[in-house]
């Protein structure tokens, strides 16, 4: 059997179904990324038992499970009139957040650099983007995949760790904030540096009718009446991002709809109810999404 010696889990349960091993096994030479397009870390392997699907591993922020031996043929980038499968290992990437992002976690990304180190030492592949690809970019294969995995960036990592780049950190990106649902000057730092905005201490020109609402902002904000506020062009960015109307006021409206898709992104399970209370459920829903480095 043909496992890596980093995989930490071993599930081979799902094999009952015979999703796998139809096309004899050629030279191994090309590793395939893929993304989950969920945030369920445990849905993989077992949804194998009824899609016609599998990969050889699965990997997460903390761990790295072997769902089928790299000997076998894995069912993981097929398409008609071209045999992608047989010479290739295929790799699951559990997101972070739902559509239409489809982020991963960094620290997945540093496990899958790991692992592509692993694999292509083994089987003499090149560490380079004609030879760890993603899905989408297999012949014949009409697909998004692989979501917002950063594949570049593990091709990178995975050259430095082998000693041939100095390229990138030699750590995933940190999260940058402390996720404590208090919407603080460092929360409103990132926000304006995923914005690409110059850095305050104050949120500018909120309407004094929003104040109540807001209670987990925990940083200066410069409160005005009503029909004078002219609103902050970092929250016209929040805005736009999470779909409401760009005024730079933040009220109960864009409230709603920020934690109507942070709930779509598996990020906020809380009541679409348009506060910010202290702490805040939203809030940190927020801190999670900045800290996976979406630019506003």
């Amino acid at each position: 059997m043909v496992v890596s010696k980093l995989a930490t889990i071993k599930d081979y349960s799902w094999q009952s179904s015979g999703h796998f091993g139809q096309i004899p096994r050629k030279p191994i030479d090309m590793i395939v990324l893929h993304h989950n397009d969920g945030t369920n870390f445990d849905a993989v392997p077992n949804i194998w038992l009824t899609r016609e699907a599998s990969a050889h591993y699965q990997i997460g922020p903390t761990q790295i499970k072997s769902c089928l031996d790299e000997s076998i043929t894995a069912w993981h980038c097929g398409a008609n009139g071209y045999d992608n499968n047989s010479h290739t290992i295929g790799i699951e990437h559990v997101n972070s957040t739902l559509a239409p992002d489809y982020l991963v976690d960094p620290r997945t990304e540093e496990n899958s650099a790991q692992l592509v180190v692993d694999i292509a030492t083994r089987y003499n592949i090149p560490i380079d983007r004609q030879h760890i690809v993603k899905h989408k970019e297999m012949p014949g294969c009409q697909t998004d995949c692989c979501g917002g995995l950063r594949i570049d960036w593990i091709v990178a990592r995975a050259l430095q760790i082998v000693g041939k780049s100095n390229s990138v950190s030699t750590a995933p990106e940190k999260h940058l904030l402390n996720v404590d649902g208090l919407w603080g000057l460092d929360t409103w730092h990132i926000i304006q540096r995923s914005a690409g905005l110059s850095e305050d201490n104050v949120i500018s020109s909120q309407s004094l009718n929003s104040k109540k609402l807001l209670a987990g902002i925990t940083m200066p904000v410069e409160y005005v009446l009503s029909q004078n506020a002219k609103g902050s062009l970092a929250i016209q960015h929040i805005q736009k991002y999470f779909g409401s109307d760009p005024d730079g006021l933040l009220g109960i409206k864009s409230i709603k709809d920020m934690q109507t898709v942070l709930k779509k992104k598996g990020l906020y399970s809380g009541l679409i109810d348009g506060t910010l209370d202290k702490p805040s459920q939203t809030i940190i829903g927020l801190q999670k999404l900045l800290n996976l480095g979406i630019k506003l």
